[in-house]
């Protein structure tokens, strides 16, 4: 927790991003999740460090008992649900731990560029390709709405052919995210 509450904003000003999307790993599931919401209380499971948050709150200060993203992850999910075969929903429960706190986070610095994507355990039908390619979906149809000239024509059609993007498969094997 120390960590995301001291990195996750300094990334925010290193970088401003156009978009941030977070992953994470939902053991056990069997669709990939969006998130809709992050919630501020209520964390009192350890980290691998030992440490919970002050108070079980993501921002003590904040009197706000949830944030949502601005983003609108119904769209999303449906749009990339027509580009892929894998299972994906929309879910209101990102599951008070490190991932909804860095989601909570990212969320209260910037509700309008930020999305939490929670990934199904590896399997047959869940494999490092197409989880990947799913999320150059989602990449995709969330730029539409946060920056939608340089990707889009006055059409709505793509500039670039999201067929040509390949994304760095060792690079994301190789990481810890999988």
């Amino acid at each position: 927790y120390d960590d995301v509450r001291t990195k996750i904003p300094d990334y925010w000003i290193k970088y401003n991003p156009t978009l941030v999307i977070h992953l994470g790993i939902a053991k056990g599931s069997k669709e990939i999740r969006l998130e809709r919401f992050a919630y501020n209380a209520d964390y009192c499971h350890a980290d691998s460090e030992g440490t919970v948050p002050e108070i079980g709150q993501c921002i003590k200060n904040d009197s706000s008992k949830r944030l949502m993203t601005s983003l609108p992850i119904r769209d999303i999910c449906a749009r990339v649900k027509r580009q892929t075969n894998l299972p994906i929903i929309v879910s209101d429960n990102a599951g008070r731990y490190l991932c909804e706190y860095i989601y909570y986070q990212s969320l209260f610095i910037d509700s309008k560029r930020t999305i939490f994507i929670h990934m199904p355990d590896l399997d047959d039908n869940f494999t490092i390709e197409n989880l990947a390619q799913t999320i150059q979906f989602v990449i995709y149809e969330a730029l539409r709405y946060v920056d939608p000239l340089p990707l889009l024509n006055e059409n709505g059609n793509y500039l670039i052919n999201k067929n040509n993007v390949s994304m760095n498969y060792n690079k994301l094997k190789s990481s810890k995210l999988f």
